[in-house]
């Protein structure tokens, strides 16, 4: 099984949904108060079935694979530095 990857007890499938629950155990034993603060800074997208919310596979390996970044926008260089980088003091 080359494309799966074990955490713990877990094979993070990509396409299977995960509880919130089975989303921390799937992280190393995080809290499912933590997988819901995630979710509400949007660090993990979730995926509703009805009421439930439920995060994909995939998901949870781009947490593990990016060690839990989130996605951002590029930061710009301050001018002073930008200035210090060509020598323009």
């Amino acid at each position: 099984m080359a494309n799966d990857f074990a955490i713990t007890d877990f094979v993070i499938v990509d396409e299977k949904l995960y509880s919130v629950k089975d989303a921390g155990q799937a992280l190393g034993g995080l809290s499912p108060h933590t997988i819901n603060t995630w979710l509400s800074q949007k660090k993990l997208l979730r995926a509703k079935v009805g009421a439930r919310t439920m995060v994909r596979g995939s998901e949870l390996r781009r947490i593990i694979v990016d060690g839990g970044k989130s996605p951002g926008r590029p930061r710009q260089a301050k001018q002073s530095t930008v200035q210090a980088l060509k020598g323009d003091n």
